[in-house]
């Protein structure tokens, strides 16, 4: 579904309502403006929440939305859920995204999530409207996971780089695995654990 000439609402979700633990705001937050303060004391209070660089997202593609010139009208709204999710987070969003669409006529939807938990709401609204388009907002990874895939990596290039290193670590595991298998083709695997341990 195209979203030339179209009414689009753009929602942001917070399934487990991390907006309203964190700040107080209660949703849905209607508005570019509203967003805009909603998400900057929700960074403020909670700077590593991926919920935070959702709604900035969704800010972002309402302004990319507005400036395109190519839908006839766009709204932006953040839906919250309760913090044990669940049906009763989805009835909730459910009903916020209702009275949003009281206000604001929407032809379709842009659903902004950063997946998991949050896109278990999509036959919720799709119920209720249409959905022209889902993105995802995928958080970078910090230093410290990068990091850590780095001296993975090191490690795992030495152990195919070293033989010594590689007798130990794939040798060991490899004998033990040959013992086993010639012991259950002769159909004595019962005795694996002592001729292992000897």
């Amino acid at each position: 579904m195209s979203v030339r000439g179209r009414r689009i609402l753009v929602v942001c979700i917070d399934r487990d309502d991390d907006l309203g633990r964190q700040t107080g705001i209660r949703g849905p937050v209607v508005g570019r403006e509203e967003n805009l303060r909603a998400a900057t004391l929700f960074a403020l209070k909670s700077p590593e929440d991926s919920d935070v660089n959702t709604m900035f997202a969704a800010i972002q593609l309402y302004d990319s939305l507005k400036s395109s010139g190519e839908v006839e009208e766009v709204e932006i709204a953040t839906l919250t859920g309760l913090p044990g999710e669940g049906v009763e987070a989805d009835m909730k969003i459910a009903n916020d995204l209702r009275s949003v669409l009281e206000r604001f006529h929407a032809d379709g939807v842009v659903l902004v999530s950063d997946g998991a938990t949050d896109e278990y709401v999509i036959p919720v609204i799709s119920s209720i409207v249409p959905i022209v388009s889902v993105r995802r907002v995928i958080v970078q990874q910090s230093r410290g996971v990068e990091e850590t895939y780095i001296l993975l990596a090191r490690y795992l290039r030495r152990l195919f780089e070293e033989p010594d290193l590689r007798r130990v670590v794939v040798g060991v595991p490899g004998i033990i695995i040959m013992i086993y298998s010639v012991l259950w083709l002769a159909n004595l695997a019962q005795f694996f654990w002592a001729i292992a341990g000897f």
